[in-house]
């Protein structure tokens, strides 16, 4: 519920209100990749590519852990979106 709520606040840009729906998501998860993927672009999308790409970085090993092709190309393309800010 938490992270659906999270979505529907990124994508009406308020971003304050996603940040803190994904960091309740990652205090009961903090392997859930899908919600550091999120908080990684929430953060970019909010103006602090640093404080994305520490999610990112986070999110990556554990996409690759798990083998999800998706979420790999989809952090590796945050990322580029990241050091180009």
């Amino acid at each position: 519920m938490q992270f659906a709520l999270a979505k529907l606040y990124e994508q009406n840009s308020d971003f304050s209100a996603a940040k803190q729906r994904l960091a309740t998501v990652l205090a009961n998860d903090p392997k859930n990749v899908a919600a550091l993927l999120a908080s990684g672009r929430v953060d970019i999308k909010s103006g602090d590519p640093n404080g994305g790409l520490e999610f990112l970085s986070r999110a990556f090993p554990l996409a690759t852990e798990l083998d999800n092709q998706e979420e790999k190309a989809t952090i590796l393309q945050a990322t580029g979106v990241a050091t180009a800010s």
